[in-house]
């Protein structure tokens, strides 16, 4: 990556961002999905005459996920990160209408509004990012460890090996 011109790193970083807040609105969507509907199966249960051991177990579930819910707010989380993506991706795609110092300062501008990004999903995006950009290491299998693959996967965005493209051109 060191052999970039200062305008591709800079195109390359935009992007990154865009992708990885991206992978983050969508993972925390998902996860307020899913646990809505735990939470409003549980609840039903309770309600609808389940009594004894299971009723417990419910009721813990319940205690379980709206803390979870509570403590990570992942609808905000969720909006936030789209927020964010959207600035990110408009910024990628107007890049041309900026000279390099006027782009490097919308971006700062932008990165002023950041939030924690999950750190899982760094190297999926910029992956995802180098097979997009067709720069080096975009066309490898990538080594990402299980975690990695799961919560990329549960995002939408699991990179995966990229065709070579020379053998496709080659074979038709």
């Amino acid at each position: 990556m060191n052999i970039l011109d200062k305008r591709t790193r800079t195109e390359f970083d935009i992007l990154c961002s865009a992708r990885l807040y991206k992978m983050q609105s969508t993972i925390a969507e998902r996860l307020n999905k899913i646990i809505n509907t735990i939470l409003l199966l549980a609840g039903a249960s309770i309600f609808g005459g389940v009594s004894g051991v299971i009723a417990v177990i419910m009721g813990f579930c319940i205690a379980l996920l709206t803390t979870i819910q509570t403590n990570y707010n992942f609808s905000i989380v969720a909006e936030k990160s789209k927020m964010q993506y959207n600035a990110y991706y408009r910024l990628y795609k107007e890049n041309y209408y900026y000279s390099d110092d006027a782009l490097v300062q919308k971006l700062h501008e932008i990165e002023r509004e950041d939030t924690g990004v999950w750190t899982v999903l760094h190297y999926p995006a910029i992956l995802r990012c180098r097979i997009i950009r067709r720069l080096p290491g975009g066309n490898l299998d990538p080594k990402l460890t299980v975690l990695e693959k799961v919560v990329s996967w549960l995002a939408g965005d699991m990179p995966k090996r990229r065709l070579n493209l020379q053998q496709n051109e080659d074979n038709n």
